[in-house]
């Protein structure tokens, strides 16, 4: 589906109609013929479906109206930005999937009842530093982590040091133990993810805090380097 800004005249749009998307690039706004990209589906890719599926179940045949209804108050309390930064609720199912979904990722038990809140503190500095074969690791402060949080990482793999915005290249990676310390040793997950270090290339990270008492995420703190 298609979503478009509308000022006194449509100033962005985004998303798909028919056989066509909009999309922004660094000309501004595009209307391109929608790319038709084959359907196979990773090992990744089809877990999460199934989660998606097993947690919807969930929401519909395991959840009471009472559990249902303080989601959807949970919900209509802590909007999300969309694509131009405007906040707008999300619905209770797309909550619970939401927070489940980050807990799971973490290792973590998923929740039946809606928390109180979404209350977390954020990381306030982050470091990535990555050396050539197998020596990854983030420094971050505040450290330890505060209680009840894990530190929880987007990761690219090796990319063009010509990239300057790797926000498209960036995916879940790992969730460390509660109260972790810095720094944090990254080189397991990063090589059974994307192989050997590369030198010369760029990584980039996303650094998140979950607590984990409301499965509330942090807004990120971003790292780069180049590899040596």
């Amino acid at each position: 589906m298609a979503k478009i800004k509308f000022g006194s005249i449509i100033t962005d749009s985004r998303g798909t109609v028919g056989g066509h998307t909009y999309t922004w690039t660094r000309y501004g706004n595009q209307l391109i013929t929608k790319p038709q990209t084959a359907k196979l589906q990773t090992p990744r890719q089809t877990a999460v479906r199934v989660n998606f599926l097993l947690l919807t179940k969930t929401w519909w045949q395991l959840l009471t109206v009472s559990q249902r209804d303080d989601w959807r108050a949970l919900a209509a309390a802590n909007p999300r930005p969309n694509v131009w930064g405007d906040d707008f609720p999300l619905t209770g199912l797309a909550l619970f999937i939401s927070l489940n979904r980050r807990l799971q990722q973490a290792g973590l038990a998923a929740f039946d009842d809606a928390p109180a809140d979404q209350f977390v503190t954020p990381p306030t500095t982050a470091t990535l530093t990555v050396h050539a074969p197998s020596t990854a690791s983030l420094a971050f402060t505040t450290t330890p982590a505060p209680t009840d949080h894990v530190a929880y990482l987007h990761l690219t793999g090796p990319i063009s040091p010509g990239i300057s915005n790797a926000t498209t290249y960036l995916s879940f990676l790992v969730a460390s133990t509660t109260s972790q310390t810095s720094p944090w040793n990254i080189a397991t997950p990063l090589l059974a993810r994307h192989g050997a270090i590369i030198t010369g290339r760029q990584y980039a990270a996303a650094l998140y805090f979950l607590n984990t008492d409301n499965a509330a995420l942090s807004a990120p703190l971003t790292a780069t380097t180049i590899a040596t």
